[in-house]
């Protein structure tokens, strides 16, 4: 399963591959007390680590793109707009920043609502396939609350209002099954933030 974790663990390595690949010179091999060791092409252009139990990972910078690739078949890729694509070995995977669809979600956008830049995702774990959708709109959070509710089967609603934070939450399903989480807050004047995620079944 793609979790989080998971998620997290090959990114961070990705990070860690690239602060190196930035700090030493080309052709270098950096060795460990367990034997781990990680060396960097003699472009410079690549990373290759070795653990001690023989794993390897590799990071590789291209112009405006840098991947990462492991020998669990595990990859990831980042572009300069910081969208992240991820596959791991099992089949999962996770686009991150990349823009969504009405049809994507399932349900349509609040009107008049503008995207958030690289603020929404796609992951497919076990077989389903989960939506984030981020947006701003100049509406107060309940009226985008009571938008959504009209589209959720008995959904379930809650508001809180503390300290200038207005949220106001709406969870239930769709007609075929998925269930949704909308929740949409305001930090005293700033615009409503708007988060809708969408969990898909199994086809």
């Amino acid at each position: 399963m793609l979790r989080i974790n998971d998620m997290r663990a090959t990114l961070w390595i990705f990070v860690a591959l690239a602060g190196l690949l930035a700090g030493c010179g080309s052709g270098t091999t950096v060795v460990g007390a367990n034997g781990e060791k990680a060396t960097i092409s003699n472009n410079g252009q690549s990373v290759t680590a070795t653990d001690s139990q023989g794993n390897t990972a590799t990071y590789a910078q291209n112009g405006n793109t840098a991947t990462y690739s492991d020998s669990k078949g595990n990859t990831a890729t980042i572009d300069k707009n910081g969208q992240a694509e991820i596959k791991q070995a099992n089949g999962d995977s996770a686009k991150i920043g990349a823009s969504v669809s009405e049809s994507d979600l399932g349900v349509p956008f609040y009107p008049g609502s503008v995207e958030k830049p690289n603020a929404s995702m796609t992951s497919t774990e076990n077989g389903e396939t989960t939506v984030v959708s981020n947006r701003t709109s100049k509406d107060d959070p309940a009226k985008v609350g009571s938008f959504y509710k009209d589209k959720i089967k008995d959904p379930k609603d809650s508001t809180v209002n503390a300290s200038g934070m207005n949220m106001e939450t709406v969870t239930g399903k769709l007609d075929d099954g998925s269930e949704i989480s909308v929740v949409a807050s305001k930090n005293n004047s700033d615009d409503t933030q708007i988060m809708v995620s969408v969990k898909h079944p199994k086809k």
